[in-house]
Parts: C-alpha cells; structure tokens; sequence
C-alpha cells in the first residue's frame, strides 16, 4: 500500500479529531489525491488510518473515538473511491 506516510498530517496531534483544522483539511487533500492516483480502495484507506492511530491510545473509549474518526475521514473520502471500491472485477450478475 501507498500513501500511508500521509496519514498522520491528517491529525494535529495524537487526539485530534480528522481533518478538524484548516491544515489538516489541506493534508486530508493531498492524502484523498494520493489515494485516487494509487486505486487505494476505501478498505486500504480506513487500514491505514487504524494502523496509524492503533499505537497512539488504547481501551473502550479510545476505540469508539477511532471508530469515530474513521467516520469523518469516510465522509470526505468515500465519494471519491466509490468507484474504486465497485469496480467490475468484482461484481457477481445474479440474474
């Protein structure tokens, strides 16, 4: 996988929501153009942002606060690999 070096300019600091400031907006954007121009599919895209949060905290409320921020980051993001994600390899014709 590429582009998960980009990941962490999407956080502030190590319990900052997704894409909250302007900065991380502007980082979020150049990790979204990363992914598309890699065929990253969302799945590819929620595993990195796990594995770069996994190591900054732990417990139920971490873990929801995660699931939280995968959130956001699928709202940005998803509109854009959608068509990445359906690609016709993929699809079964149960006609």
């Amino acid at each position: 996988m590429s582009c998960e070096n980009l990941v962490g300019g999407c956080f502030s600091g190590d319990r900052a929501p997704f894409a909250l400031h302007e900065s991380d907006r502007r980082s979020a954007v150049v990790y979204l153009q990363c992914c598309v121009e890699n065929s990253l599919r969302w799945s590819d895209v929620e595993t990195q942002i796990r594995a770069y949060l996994a190591p900054r905290g732990s417990g139920e409320h971490y873990v929801k606060w995660v699931d939280q921020q995968i959130q956001q980051a699928q709202k940005m993001f998803l509109p854009w690999l959608e068509e990445i994600d359906t690609d016709q390899t993929n699809v079964v014709d149960i006609r």
